[in-house]
């Protein structure tokens, strides 16, 4: 475990990242700078994954799961404890298909 004032790093998968791009593409589409605001909220929650991680519960396996309470998504992320890393794995609407957010996890 980190002493108290060591956070985890967060690492953001590519494909995570591409889940943010979408989002805050589709966001930005809807309406000028909602898409930003959006990224910022986005940018404000993983830091709290910083300082406490296991906050989360496990959703999948080893993923965990954190459901944004502004916007209908959730984060899907891994703990390494030996290197205290969090990976980002996927960002995904809180309404998609169980299925297809398994399938996408088992592949990761």
């Amino acid at each position: 475990m980190p002493e108290n004032n060591q956070n985890y790093q967060i690492i953001i998968g590519e494909k995570a990242r591409q889940d943010v791009q979408d989002v805050v593409d589709w966001y930005e589409s809807q309406k000028s700078d909602l898409g930003i605001d959006f990224f910022l909220y986005f940018e404000d929650k993983i830091k709290v994954l910083e300082t406490n991680p296991k906050l989360y519960p496990t959703y999948f396996d080893y993923f965990r799961r954190f459901l944004l309470k502004k916007y209908p998504y959730a984060i899907y992320y891994l703990i390494d404890e030996v290197n205290f890393n969090i990976e980002i794995i996927a960002l995904f609407h809180s309404s998609r298909n169980t299925e297809s957010i398994h399938k996408r996890l088992s592949n990761s």
